[in-house]
């Protein structure tokens, strides 16, 4: 007599695909992957070096269709300055973002765009004060960071010390960062001198604090 099996549930891993534009916001994103390896999910860092905004858009299409969830998140000081360089309104990458943000809501439910104005260190910024000042470049959101974390520095060194990575720096003050960010809202392209961050979007997608 043949011995009947007993099928075995094993999880599968939620495959969640990160883009990025630059290397700080890679720095961070491999120190929330290291620091939560038990949450189950495969996350896959991708980072996106001088690409034009149809070659990113294309790019995170063709994410959707592999990936569960695909996070990309911009940093939108680069995205205006390419648009001051349009000549025509309609050809301007901040249009081609906002209609792909809305396509993304529409069609794509598995890809969240996160804006960051100017950059990822107002994400930074507000993990320790409350604040929509407006940066006109993101040097400046550094030089007020550092009025909270005087040893911040844009390096791959100062992000991923095993002792004391910027993930875990900031992880006491996380869920302030969460609250404020969600308090920020949408991008407003009519508002563009609003400082602005979306990350809370990643965090509560990974579920970090469940």
């Amino acid at each position: 007599m043949s011995r009947s099996r007993r099928k075995i549930n094993i999880p599968v891993k939620s495959r969640c695909a990160i883009v990025v534009e630059g290397e700080t916001e890679l720095w961070y994103v491999n120190m929330i992957k290291r620091n939560n390896r038990n949450l189950g999910l495969a996350i896959s860092p991708s980072m996106i070096v001088k690409k034009s905004i149809d070659e990113q858009i294309k790019h995170i299409k063709k994410l959707a269709e592999i990936y569960d969830q695909v996070f990309w998140i911009v940093d939108l000081d680069v995205i205006m300055n390419e648009s001051l360089l349009q000549a025509r309104h309609d050809n301007k990458p901040i249009t081609k973002l906002r209609a792909f943000t809305q396509h993304c809501e529409d069609e794509l439910d598995n890809v969240q765009i996160i804006i960051n104005h100017p950059c990822i260190e107002y994400w930074f910024l507000v993990h320790y004060q409350n604040t929509s000042p407006h940066f006109t470049n993101c040097d400046e959101a550094g030089i007020r960071l550092k009025r909270h974390l005087p040893e911040y520095e844009k390096t791959e060194k100062f992000f991923t010390n095993p002792r004391n990575d910027i993930y875990m720096r900031m992880l006491d003050t996380l869920p302030n960062a969460i609250s404020y960010s969600e308090s920020l809202g949408e991008f407003d392209i009519d508002n563009p001198r609003r400082g602005l961050t979306q990350m809370h979007r990643l965090i509560n997608g990974l579920k970090l604090l469940d």
